[in-house]
């Protein structure tokens, strides 16, 4: 019975008619005009009741950013190559900077980073706060 319930909620993609659970797939209605009428000439019959699954919109996609970019500037540059790859492959181009600049900086610059982090805390704020107020109420201490 469970498998009769599964195969039921599987939808056929209008592309590549793979079946596919209802929360892989996208309805016509919400894919952009433009990238459907990308997928409706390639793929005649895109229309109201249809679904396409995740990765085949990420295709499409990619080539709708590609006709804009192309109408756009006349011609693509690398980087926007590696922005449409990365649009359908769903990977990041960019690179967190925090990374290299870890890699570069010597053991003194990442002791300082610290310092300067704890000096900066609440935690250190409230402590030494602390010990200026109790400081005064302490007895003085007798000379050796």
């Amino acid at each position: 019975m469970t498998e009769t319930k599964s195969r039921a909620t599987n939808i056929h993609c209008h592309v590549c008619q793979k079946a596919f659970p209802l929360s892989r797939m996208r309805p016509w209605i919400s894919v952009r005009p433009g990238v459907s009428e990308l997928v409706n000439a390639a793929y005649p019959g895109w229309e109201a009741g249809k679904y396409i699954c995740h990765a085949d919109l990420a295709t499409f996609r990619g080539a709708y950013v590609e006709v804009l970019l192309e109408r756009e500037r006349g011609e693509l540059s690398d980087l926007d190559r590696q922005v449409i790859e990365s649009l359908q492959s769903d990977q990041l181009v960019s690179q967190n900077p925090s990374d290299e600049i870890e890699d570069s900086t010597s053991f003194g610059e990442r002791m300082a980073d610290k310092v300067a982090a704890f000096g900066g805390s609440w935690p250190f704020i409230i402590s030494f706060t602390t010990i200026l107020i109790l400081w005064p109420t302490f007895p003085k201490w007798p000379a050796i």
